[in-house]
């Protein structure tokens, strides 16, 4: 899915700072190591200085678990696993909205479904 959705390619061309240093995402061990998609440190050979950052970068997928949680929460239909298609509803560009601002999600809720 990651090969498939060319983020990576788009991460390589866009993602850099004013400085030109570049951005990188955080992702779990099951993706691969990139310079725009960091992961933790893993193997028989990891220092205390990588225990440390693999510490400090485990809060951070919870709390974007709770920032997609909240998000389906408020906005029930983004919800793929109550049959949403994904291949046949725009699955990213509805959850981009929504994410965008999640505090205005009455008034866009009530908005976007009377479509």
């Amino acid at each position: 899915m990651l090969a498939d959705s060319g983020l990576i390619r788009n991460l390589e061309q866009h993602a850099f700072s004013t400085t030109r240093e570049p951005i990188a995402l955080y992702g779990d061990p099951a993706y691969p190591l990139r310079v725009h998609l960091q992961v933790p440190y893993r193997g028989a050979g990891i220092t205390p200085q990588m225990e440390l950052y693999n510490k400090a970068m485990s809060a951070v997928p919870m709390s974007v678990e709770w920032l997609f949680g909240d998000i389906v929460n408020y906005f029930k239909f983004l919800d793929f696993k109550k049959n949403l298609k994904i291949s046949l509803s725009a699955v990213g560009k509805m959850y981009v909205v929504c994410a965008s601002n999640p505090h205005e999600h009455s008034h866009f809720r009530s908005r976007f479904l009377c479509f």
